[in-house]
């Protein structure tokens, strides 16, 4: 079973996914580039995410860390080609979009616990 400290990180990370949708639409409202909103929006989620894991899931209390934030955005970039290899290899095997939403539900899910146990590892050891 899961113990709270991982549970607190997947559902922060579910909070976060509207923050990135929320963070898009605004974007979009004032520029028609989705390539710039996707970067808004990751950029909100990515810091509130931070936040949360600093301060709630590995208690910190120092949470304005630059080499800390960067090593974390760093793993997190590392990461994201897992959900796109898995949701690629979902829509090439499958051939649907929903069979698509699943690999990238799966490999997000994946991606989120390796990230989570680099996090607890690399970024905010004791």
């Amino acid at each position: 079973m899961f113990k709270s400290k991982t549970f607190l990180y997947f559902l922060f990370a579910l909070f976060v996914a509207p923050i990135n949708l929320i963070g898009q639409h605004i974007s979009l409202n004032y520029h028609e580039s989705l390539f710039l909103a996707v970067i808004v929006g990751s950029a909100l989620a990515l810091v509130f995410k931070y936040i949360l894991d600093c301060t709630i899931v590995f208690n910190r209390k120092n949470i304005i860390n630059l080499k800390t934030f960067l090593t974390y955005t760093f793993f997190g970039a590392c990461i994201t080609p897992i959900v796109w290899i898995v949701e690629v290899m979902f829509l090439n095997i499958f051939g649907t979009v929903f069979m698509r939403d699943i690999g990238a539900f799966l490999g997000l899910a994946l991606a989120y616990y390796i990230k989570y146990e680099m996090d607890k590892r690399y970024v905010f050891k004791n």
